[in-house]
């Protein structure tokens, strides 16, 4: 725990004050009263009054209204409907006299997530999260239709801007995605938290059911064969396709469905990984020093760095966001020395980044990998002062969570820069 808690210093005075103090306490500095008082009720789990003020902070007033629909009744038929929506979307460039290199590179991302968006906007599935009202889904539709209008009018060109801004199209709809599911809890630290949690298993769901999928085409196209019909090219370009868009969705309905909530797959991998990794982020630097590779001039070795340093962040989060243990374990401790190895990772791309910069000058392509791999290299260093305080006995679960999730929201600001402002500012060059 923390050397020094108001909230646990305020109910040790007398008890006509111990109200005043906290309630003084939670009007002056209401986010960090909230950290404060999760580590205050793991000292002391059965005091009345801490119990109290959770219960009052965490409080969502039911209503017909906005309760969750049954799922066992509706979901299934609408997970039906926006897979084949999903299918649609997929399929316009065929239906319609629309260019596939105009169109996938900048819609592709919207495939996926859309309709991930609606079932969580239909059947909510966080806690806290009532039916959105109406005027949440006009500001949040005319949101999305202006990203999409102004996606459509990029320029379609060759464009080193354009180009970055369409690789961060994917960032960006995961971030309107989080804001969907939370609606008006996305300030929330443990809504952000579950949100995390949320998408780590609808991933591994997802790829399961694609797994499954795949079991399933080789049998279907292997039986029509037998009889003597070839139907792989139409089953490849309508059911396979429809299979792709559709699997983040139906992992997330089996998650919220089937599983309840409750599955911890994403934190179990990260942490069987986590030791994985580390071993051989080690060894990837060790074996750049004994070849002498040099990411200043290798292009495609710094390509591979920031996409190891995405992995390794990943897994890293994962495993704080699942995290159960309240002390120091073995686990932490392998999560603390991945940490520092992919701040090192980060550091030395910053530095062959920052050298480029200087002998060959500003574009697009390096504001955009200069800026994620500050933000990560910012996020990790969070992380790690996080770990570093509770291997000493002076930190707590939830302040390595806060560190996590306070931070997210800069991702998305980043990704709405890339996509928005950065072609703007290289006038589409």
């Amino acid at each position: 725990m923390t050397a020094s808690n108001p909230v646990l210093e305020a109910i040790s005075s007398q008890s006509s004050e111990q109200y005043r103090a906290l309630e003084a306490l939670y009007h002056q500095q209401p986010d960090e009263f909230q950290r404060w008082l999760s580590d205050a009720i793991e000292v002391s789990p059965t005091s009345d009054v801490l119990l109290t003020w959770q219960a009052r902070l965490h409080w969502r007033e039911p209503s017909p209204d906005t309760t969750k629909p049954d799922l066992s009744s509706a979901s299934w038929k609408w997970v039906v409907i926006l897979g084949c929506f999903a299918a649609v979307l997929a399929k316009l460039p065929s239906i319609f006299p629309i260019e596939e290199d105009w169109y996938y590179p900048r819609f592709i991302a919207f495939l996926p997530v859309l309709p991930m968006m609606a079932y969580g906007l239909m059947f909510p599935v966080l806690d806290g999260v009532s039916l959105p009202t109406r005027s949440f889904l006009m500001r949040f539709g005319a949101g999305l239709a202006l990203l999409m209008v102004y996606l459509g009018l990029l320029p379609d060109k060759e464009s080193d801007s354009i180009l970055m801004a369409m690789i961060h199209v994917g960032p960006l709809m995961l971030a309107l995605l989080t804001f969907s599911l939370m609606q008006q809890r996305w300030k929330d630290t443990a809504a952000r938290l579950s949100v995390l949690r949320l998408l780590g298993e609808t991933l591994v769901l997802a790829v399961l059911v694609l797994l499954g999928g795949m079991v399933m085409t080789g049998l279907t196209l292997g039986l029509f064969s037998a009889i003597g019909l070839d139907i792989s090219r139409w089953y490849m370009e309508y059911i396979v396709v429809g299979g792709l868009v559709s699997a983040p969705m139906v992992g997330l309905y089996v998650f919220d469905h089937f599983l309840d909530r409750r599955a911890r797959l994403a934190a179990m991998l990260s942490r069987i990984f986590a030791p994985l990794f580390l071993i051989t982020a080690m060894a990837y630097l060790m074996a750049m020093l004994a070849q002498g590779t040099n990411p200043y001039t290798d292009r495609d070795f710094l390509i591979l760095m920031n996409g190891i340093l995405l992995v390794i962040w990943g897994i890293t989060v994962f495993s704080i966001v699942g995290r159960k243990n309240r002390e120091f374990s073995t686990s932490d401790g392998i999560n603390l020395l991945l940490i520092i190895a992919t701040l090192i990772i980060d550091l030395i791309a910053l530095f062959a980044i920052s050298l480029r910069w200087w002998d060959q000058g500003i574009t697009p392509n390096r504001v955009a990998v200069t800026g994620a791999n500050l933000v990560i290299f910012v996020h990790l260093n969070l992380m790690l002062q996080a770990y570093l305080k509770l291997a000493k006995g002076k930190g707590s679960q939830s302040a390595l969570e806060y560190s996590v999730a306070r931070y997210l929201p800069v991702y998305s600001a980043w990704a709405a820069f890339v996509v928005v402002f950065l072609p703007l500012l290289f006038w589409f060059g």
